[in-house]
């Protein structure tokens, strides 16, 4: 069976997203998180927006100096830990 190639983007973007969100998660700093992920700032920002946004839930509190996981956000936080290990096994 052959799988469309706009799927295959399609996971690998949501791939990215969810390594993009443990790493905001783990340095709790956006500016570290992209270092961490090797893409810029508003790029992050802009992936874990739509994140959200796809989700229907915000992920992370902010303000002009803090950075924290939302109850939401920590509660998903567990999930992709355990997608991207798996696939990494």
């Amino acid at each position: 069976m052959d799988i469309p190639k706009e799927h295959n983007r399609s996971r690998f973007k949501d791939l990215r997203q969810l390594s993009y969100f443990v790493a905001v998660a783990e340095e709790l700093h956006f500016g570290r998180a992209a270092a961490k992920v090797d893409i810029t700032q508003p790029g992050l920002s802009d992936a874990i927006l739509a994140l959200e946004k796809e989700l229907g839930v915000q992920l992370f509190s902010r303000t002009t100096r803090r950075v924290e996981l939302t109850r939401a956000g920590a509660a998903f936080y567990e999930r992709p830990i355990r997608i991207l290990s798996e696939l990494s096994s």
